[in-house]
């Protein structure tokens, strides 16, 4: 999520070389995870951030780039032997867990909901122990990777709908930004709901209070900026 924050500064920045190897170093560690729902955010998102620059000049700099990216990514690859693995990754062939696992995930909900309360379910700090100890069609796993999900079996309809509701509120106060700092508000709700299906967000403080501290100091400055205008 940092990312989009890092475009900003480096857009805003007189010394854009410095931000410029910051964003090179966080587009690498993004591309090292492996993680293929975390390599398609930051497409999309990076994606918008090219077509929302006007400047021709930028635009080509960002253009040009990214070749040098994805050459020193190679690279580092080879050295660390590493490529054909990210390859396997990107082209379904390694023998990964993830699909099958979250095919599960929706048939584990559906038991859980059948079997409990639908509107509150079965209560936040449950669903972890819930999982490890009923036959949900899960084996050694302990969450559903999905925090839609979770929030669904741990606080029923009612939770989910709270949840939902909150990031619509959050995305209500991002459209009243203005515009440089808006884009950064709409790609960090973007990461925040599109990555809530591929992993429980709220379980991991570094992800969560990371989206949360950004849109509060995001808040803070366009208010402030707000009040230092002249009437």
């Amino acid at each position: 999520m940092n990312f989009v924050f890092v475009l900003y500064m480096r857009d805003t920045e007189k010394k854009k070389l410095i931000w410029n190897i910051v964003a090179l170093l966080h587009i690498l560690t993004i591309f090292a995870t492996m993680s293929r729902s975390a390599m398609l955010v930051f497409v999309c998102v990076f994606s918008s951030y090219l077509l929302k620059k006007n400047k021709a000049k930028g635009f080509l700099k960002i253009l040009l780039m990214l070749p040098i990216v994805f050459s020193l990514a190679i690279l580092l690859m080879d050295i660390f032997d590493y490529r054909q693995l990210f390859l396997d990754r990107l082209e379904f062939k390694t023998q990964s867990e993830s699909f099958s696992f979250r095919i599960q995930a929706f048939s584990a909900i559906k038991y859980i909901l059948m079997n409990n309360n639908f509107l509150f379910g079965i209560g936040p700090n449950m669903v972890t122990r819930y999982l490890s100890t009923n036959a949900v069609g899960l084996i050694s796993h302990n969450t559903l990777d999905n925090v839609y999900l979770m929030i669904l079996a741990g606080s029923g309809m009612l939770g989910l709908i709270s949840y939902v509701g909150l990031l619509v509120t959050i995305s209500r106060k991002i459209n009243h930004w203005e515009s440089d700092i808006k884009f950064v508000g709409q790609s960090l709700l973007f990461i925040i709901f599109s990555m809530g299906f591929s992993f429980n967000v709220i379980f991991f403080d570094s992800v969560w209070g990371v989206f949360w501290f950004l849109v509060g100091l995001m808040t803070l400055h366009t208010r402030n900026h707000l009040k230092a205008k002249p009437i």
